[in-house]
């Protein structure tokens, strides 16, 4: 489950979208963002940061009630795990225990500087890897 649009380009030119890649972002071309009228691969119609956890969270639970077995990866970028909805769905799947997996893509990047107190315990995280 892929978080904002651009985090999906590869996904759409590995789900059969190569050929009309160059019209992404044109009138009549492919979607800038995941969309479930665009292809068959694109479960959810996403274009905004934080959703994806919660997303996941929800495959996840129907995968669990329909008695089926996969897994369900969720990638957020760490400018958008900051968002409220991606906080909420954090919450819920700790306390559901849903067997999800979470990829934390922390490049350090956002539309505007990263802050707060999770961006410093995250900085601490990547300092104690490098030692």
């Amino acid at each position: 489950m892929w978080d904002t649009g651009h985090q999906a380009y590869v996904h759409k030119l590995l789900t059969g979208r190569r050929e009309r890649f160059y019209t992404i972002r044109q009138f009549g071309g492919l979607s800038g963002y995941l969309r479930r009228d665009e292809s068959p691969y694109d479960v959810v119609g996403a274009s905004h940061a934080s959703t994806s956890i919660s997303a996941a969270l929800g495959l996840a639970a129907a995968r669990d009630l329909q008695r089926k077995d996969f897994k369900v990866v969720a990638i957020i970028g760490d400018g958008a795990l900051t968002g409220g909805m991606a906080l909420e769905a954090l919450n819920s799947a700790g306390y559901l225990k849903k067997n999800l997996i979470i990829a934390i893509n922390d490049n350090d990047k956002s539309i505007s500087d990263n802050v707060g107190a999770l961006h410093e315990y995250m900085k601490q995280l990547a300092a104690c890897k490098q030692l």
